[in-house]
């Protein structure tokens, strides 16, 4: 938990009361709710360039599947990639905290990477206080496919509903001159099922081909902080506050 540590956030529009300290993330907020966090496990790479077009073809099943999102989300930056902070849409204030990280292989799907358990707390208005940092916008365009815990799929619906799933996605990420793809996994429900999930998801969705584009190595695996730490953003693009 990140209990007694300081979070900042980027300026916002709405007030905020910034002697409120980082609180225990579980405990009761002042106006009675609970900060509730939501977990999950996690594949993800990241490839320079441009998002191909067979991989793009591939995963959609040539336009039949696959939900489309385009935002902004607004990160800070930290140099760490256990701990991500950001406003999605620039608007709603996130805190992610990486709780494990192991390295998985599966030779028969050619897959290699890092399996991280993450909580995620949104909004977490009540979780930060106001300081400077240095922010940096991340547009991405987002396909999104859901697939239920025996790796059927399933229609996209929110909020999440309680059991067993995994969410599949392939990303166009730009920052100012910097151009990646991301393709990953995301499983979430009862913690005891999840690694099922996404097992038999990455079986339904990489088998029994892919594309030649996409290289999943353990040397491209990283999650969006970890990305992050890894890249030297321009003082041009960077938000102070």
């Amino acid at each position: 938990e990140m209990t007694d540590q300081q979070v900042s956030r980027r300026p916002h529009p709405r007030p905020c009361d910034t002697s409120t300290r980082c609180r225990d993330l579980d405990a009761p907020n002042p106006t009675g709710g609970l900060a509730r966090p939501f977990d999950t496990i996690e594949l993800r790479w990241f490839t320079p360039g441009a998002l191909p077009l067979d991989v793009v073809e591939w995963f959609t099943r040539q336009g039949r599947t696959g939900a489309v999102e385009q935002r902004c989300d607004t990160y800070r930056l930290d140099d760490r990639d256990d701990l991500g902070v950001k406003y999605r849409f620039g608007t709603v204030p996130e805190v992610k905290k990486r709780l494990s990280t192991e390295t998985v292989a599966v030779e028969d799907l050619g897959l290699a990477g890092r399996l991280e358990t993450w909580r995620k707390w949104s909004p977490a208005d009540q979780l930060v206080d106001s300081s400077g940092d240095r922010w940096v916008e991340v547009h991405k365009t987002i396909t999104k496919r859901r697939f239920s815990a025996q790796g059927q799929e399933v229609a996209i619906t929110e909020p999440l509903v309680l059991e067993a799933g995994t969410d599949v996605e392939i990303v166009a990420v730009t920052m100012g001159e910097v151009e990646m793809w991301s393709f990953a996994f995301a499983a979430y429900g009862p913690s005891s099922e999840r690694c099922a999930a996404i097992a038999a998801c990455c079986k339904t969705v990489l088998a029994p081909t892919t594309p030649a584009s996409l290289v999943l190595a353990a040397s491209s695996s990283a999650s969006y902080p970890g990305w992050l730490a890894t890249i030297a953003a321009p003082p041009d693009l960077t938000l102070t506050s």
